[in-house]
């Protein structure tokens, strides 16, 4: 119906901006903060909202295919994703 497609959009708009801010303003979602993990670029330096934004899109690329962007962080030596490769990130983790 014409209602649930819209709380769709709005949903994703609402996901998308708390994504973009959270990782844009403290590098970390509640959930990232959470574990103890934080978005930075590659350098360590803190990451930009648009590549914030960039790289919430970009787990879509991850996500459509059929999740291998995912797997990449088990199998690589640096444990990035899809996403962050595209996008110039990593996540640290803050405390060991």
């Amino acid at each position: 119906s014409e209602i649930s497609w819209k709380a769709q959009v709005i949903s994703e708009l609402i996901r998308a901006a708390y994504y973009t801010f959270s990782i844009g303003k403290w590098g970390q979602t509640l959930g990232k903060a959470l574990t103890s993990l934080k978005v930075t670029r590659l350098d360590g330096s803190r990451i930009t909202y648009w590549r914030s934004f960039a790289r919430y899109l970009s787990y879509y690329l991850s996500f459509f295919t059929l999740g291998l962007g995912f797997m990449f962080i088990a199998f690589s030596s640096r444990k990035r994703g899809l996403h962050d490769h595209i996008c110039g990130t990593r996540v640290i983790k803050l405390f060991k």
